[in-house]
């Protein structure tokens, strides 16, 4: 048998294996595309499932950018701001309601 050379130093990472069998291309591309959205898994837009159920990692969620962050964690402060407003008020509404 003749042996195979190996890639160039440094290309080893860059070599993508070839598949062994090639799958047939769908004829009905519009039944193929709905029933591929009806068995698809339902989740969080960002997140990332886990295949391996067995183990409870939590939730994973893609890079988002900073501007995206930035609104996010705004949005967090105004959150956390009414919440706060809210039990103010309703301490201040418990507290008229024994005095009466």
């Amino acid at each position: 048998m003749s042996e195979v050379e190996p890639p160039p130093p440094g290309t080893e990472d860059h070599v993508l294996p070839m598949p062994s069998t090639v799958e047939p291309v769908p004829t009905d591309t519009a039944a193929s595309s709905a029933s591929l959205l009806e068995d698809a898994p339902e989740h969080e837009e960002g997140e990332i499932e886990d295949e391996d159920e067995e183990e409870d990692v939590g939730m994973q969620y893609e890079n988002i950018s900073s501007d995206e962050e930035f609104i996010i964690r705004e949005r967090l402060l105004q959150l956390q701001a009414m919440d706060t407003e809210m039990e103010r008020r309703n301490r201040l509404r418990e507290g008229t309601a024994v005095d009466r």
